[in-house]
């Protein structure tokens, strides 16, 4: 019997972590920091808003005790993510990454269904 966790396809990978996809119960799946994390697509976009919004230049600025720390939740989403300023860049990267890479496959799919239509 699989789980879940054996349906899922790579979406995007970097240094911090992987962005997996399942179709059949259309949830993205987060691996960042050694958890993975459930979203759905509307949760995913919710924490990438989110995610875009915070000013690292800002951060990195900032010399106060914590000043390179964000905490990071989002509508939909159950975790919060704790991440330094290193950290928060290749989550950045990582959720954009990942949309890109689904937002392609999307116009893929549609592509090859219009023509085979």
């Amino acid at each position: 019997m699989s789980t879940e966790l054996d349906l899922l396809n790579e979406v995007y990978r970097n240094e911090v972590g992987v962005v997996y996809q399942c179709d059949e119960t259309s949830t993205i799946w987060i691996d960042f920091q050694g958890k993975m994390t459930p979203l759905k697509y509307f949760s995913f976009l919710a924490l990438k808003r989110k995610v875009d919004h915070i000013d690292v230049v800002s951060m990195f600025n900032d010399t106060g005790k914590g000043g390179d720390l964000e905490i990071i939740n989002a509508r939909g989403c159950e975790r919060c993510f704790v991440v330094t300023l290193k950290e928060l860049i290749g989550l950045k990267d990582l959720l954009e990454g990942s949309r890109v890479m689904l937002d392609l496959n999307s116009i893929i799919h549609e592509r090859l269904f219009n023509v085979l239509i």
